[in-house]
């Protein structure tokens, strides 16, 4: 049988590069995970997920053209020590790509924070004081509602951001083939194999924030405001 992934990720490092980080465990072992017993196969750098920044392009940062001995990553070190597609130069576009990630989060939090001052806004309105006493009730529960979305997005967050680097970590690694399932043709990467564990573990960490959000859209669909 294929192995499975387990993304299990931890910060290495902090600082105004920003917390990009993720250990890479293979079978639920660190050891095998990070070369410690040496990799079998040589492997390739051309994982399809990665396409853009095959080796071959002058105009982009790129992987190595085959995985080469890695000594000074500081963004995925669990690749120091071995044969592995990435770079230090590349680590640019890590980070780049890591820090989009970060800021579509923040928008979220965001658009979430707006509409609740929106609504702050409504209940010193004529609207408001015209409504009947059920219908300022359902307006206020939907309101109050916004507090348990706010107070429980960051854990959630905080555990996406972590395995979003641990696929950008991904790109360093040579032996990518027994960790995904390609299309017929094998030029499409159409599913990655994840262990259950890890599917849990980022489950626990966003349940309530996907409670709260369930539960705000009902409050907010209740009230007419």
């Amino acid at each position: 049988a294929m192995p499975s992934l387990l993304w299990h990720p931890f910060r290495s490092f902090l600082g105004t590069r920003g917390a990009l980080c993720a250990a890479v465990v293979l079978c639920g072992s660190l050891e095998i995970a990070c070369g410690g017993l040496g990799d079998p196969l040589p492997g390739n750098c051309q994982n399809p997920l990665f396409a853009t920044h095959w080796a071959g392009k002058s105009d982009i940062i790129h992987l190595s053209a085959t995985p080469s001995m890695q000594y000074d990553l500081i963004l995925c070190p669990m690749y120091n020590g071995r044969s592995a597609c990435c770079t230090t130069a590349f680590e640019a576009e890590q980070q780049k790509a890591f820090d989009l990630w970060v800021g579509h989060l923040k928008r979220k939090k965001e658009h979430i924070h707006d509409f609740q001052m929106e609504m702050e806004s409504l209940k010193v309105s004529q609207a408001y004081v015209r409504q009947d006493f059920a219908e300022k009730a359902l307006f206020d529960k939907a309101f109050e509602t916004f507090n348990l979305v706010l107070d429980s997005f960051g854990t959630c967050f905080d555990t996406l951001l972590e395995y979003f680097a641990g696929v950008l970590c991904f790109a360093c690694d040579p032996q990518w083939h027994a960790k995904v399932f390609l299309d017929k043709y094998g030029g499409r990467v159409l599913h990655l194999r994840v262990h259950d564990s890890s599917n849990e573990e980022l489950w626990q960490s966003c349940r309530a924030f996907a409670g709260a959000a369930d539960d705000l859209l009902a409050r907010l669909a209740d009230s007419a405001l």
